[in-house]
């Protein structure tokens, strides 16, 4: 790799948004860009060249990214992603960390030369998502009252319209009753309210 090469390699590491830090299987630190100091408090001229396990586990706030770099780099746990949780002035913020290793070939065989940890802050990623559930949650409620509500008016309008249609029918009935009566002889349709008109009249006379 020539010189201007390295210097645009750098410049693209130290413009990186997230957390890039390199470890040796000594277990010196050789690479630690801006990210990862802002990220993880600590500045990349104190860090680089000294032991990642001296420089990092007496932080009891980064127990769990210290843990999972050490796991790693031990070869308890293989290369991947995860998500941690840092603790940095009381505050827990949500870190995602990738680890891979650097393969280095002698001869015909392969083994690991270093390990190489990518890590990002998604504590307002997280949030949010945290965030977008609960909405979902509280419209999915709301959701199940509207379609109690809908059932309710069905229902009634169910009941509404037996109801109107007992008054048509009986509109109809009695619609059909007088027409019938205005063509049959008025004593046929009216013999009964006379007869009950009579009957009155001779009650009261009776009491008179």
């Amino acid at each position: 790799m020539t010189d201007g090469s390295a210097n645009i390699h750098g410049r693209v590491l130290e413009n990186l948004l997230d957390g890039v830090m390199v470890i040796e299987r000594g277990g010196a630190v050789t690479v630690f860009n801006a990210a990862a100091a802002r990220i993880l408090g600590a500045a990349p001229d104190e860090v680089l060249g000294r032991s990642f396990a001296e420089l990092f586990v007496p932080h009891a706030e980064l127990e769990e990214f210290t843990e999972l770099v050490l796991s790693t780099v031990t070869g308890e746990a293989g290369g991947g992603r995860q998500v941690v949780t840092l603790y940095p002035g009381g505050e827990a913020r949500s870190l995602s960390v990738a680890t891979s290793y650097i393969r280095q070939t002698v001869g015909e065989a392969s083994a690991p030369a270093a390990l190489i940890a990518v890590f990002s802050d998604i504590t307002e990623l997280r949030e949010l998502r945290e965030t977008e559930l609960r909405m979902a949650k509280a419209v999915e409620a709301q959701h199940g009252e509207l379609q109690a509500a809908y059932r309710q008016i069905e229902e009634r309008n169910e009941t509404l319209d037996r109801t109107l249609k007992k008054v048509q029918a009986a509109r109809i009935g009695a619609t059909a009753l007088a027409s019938v009566c205005s063509w049959l002889p008025a004593r046929m349709c009216g013999s009964r309210s006379t007869a009950s008109t009579s009957r009155f009249s001779t009650a009261r006379r009776i009491r008179r």
